[in-house]
């Protein structure tokens, strides 16, 4: 197991600071951009940071909606805990700008979460047998990265590939952030949505299916590695939406957390 990453010694993800008592500013530089705007993985990190931060625990659950792209600059942000009990504390989070392009209702951990993940076996995938340092990275056609590419680094762990044009609408590999995040939250939100949408697998050509709705389980606080593990496939689709489930884990196989989103294809192949 890979040493874990200190928290303390890596700063707010996205320059995050609280202005106001229930408002925080982010600030996304360009290079953040994924297909028409900052990628939604990212965006949905710092509502996650920010609901922490509002309800002094770990988040547990979010559900998120991506109304519409956030572009590079400053992002506002507002927090409003609804309820906070033993068992739980729900917080709303807005993301501004100019109008409301995000919104996230993020339950917190209760009280007693703060225990040591229980083992279970393993009911899908198991971590891949060849090791992250043995495992060559991903390399795209030429034209089809984008500037977010450059936060992640992705080696493909099984025999499909983004614009292989293969037989199945799933993607596995080892994945991790170039920069360490701290936040375990946080980098399991970002890592969720990093991969290209299932479909790539299928397609043999790059368009743009953008997140619009992600709903994301964290379990309980595993070691962090250096490397996750990330299993993602295409449940279904039809020709306006397709829904994407995705597990990541840690490189002993611990749950992380698993995901599902809902994706807008605005330009399906011929």
């Amino acid at each position: 197991m890979t040493a874990s990453v200190d928290a303390a010694a890596t700063p707010e993800f996205a320059g995050l600071r609280r202005v106001e008592d229930r408002q925080w500013l982010a600030d996304f530089p360009a290079d953040w951009t994924a297909f028409r705007g900052i990628h939604g993985g990212a965006v949905i990190a710092v509502m996650l940071r920010v609901a922490a931060q509002a309800g002094g625990r770990r988040p547990a659950t979010v559900s998120a909606h991506l109304h519409a792209p956030v572009v590079a600059g400053p992002l506002a942000l507002e927090a409003e805990v609804l309820r906070s009990g033993g068992s739980a504390a729900s917080v709303s989070v807005q993301a501004r700008q100019g109008c409301v392009r995000a919104t996230a209702l993020v339950l917190l951990e209760g009280e007693g979460d703060s225990s040591s993940p229980i083992g279970l076996p393993l009911l899908n995938e198991g971590t891949p047998t060849v090791a992250p340092e043995n495992t060559p990275p991903l390399s795209l056609p030429p034209g089809a990265a984008l500037p977010f590419d450059d936060h992640v680094e992705i080696r493909p762990s099984g025999n499909s590939r983004p614009l292989a044009g293969g037989a199945q609408a799933v993607l596995r590999a080892w994945i991790r952030p170039r920069t360490p995040i701290g936040d375990d939250a946080v980098r399991a939100a970002v890592l969720l949505d990093a991969l290209a949408p299932s479909l790539f697998a299928v397609w043999r050509e790059p368009l743009p299916v953008p997140t619009i709705e992600l709903t994301a389980h964290f379990a309980p606080a595993a070691p962090a590695t250096s490397w996750a593990a990330i299993v993602q496939r295409t449940v279904w689709r039809n020709d306006s939406y397709c829904v994407d489930d995705a597990d990541l884990r840690n490189e002993d196989g611990i749950l992380i957390a698993q995901a599902r989103q809902r994706r807008r294809i605005l330009d399906a192949p011929r």
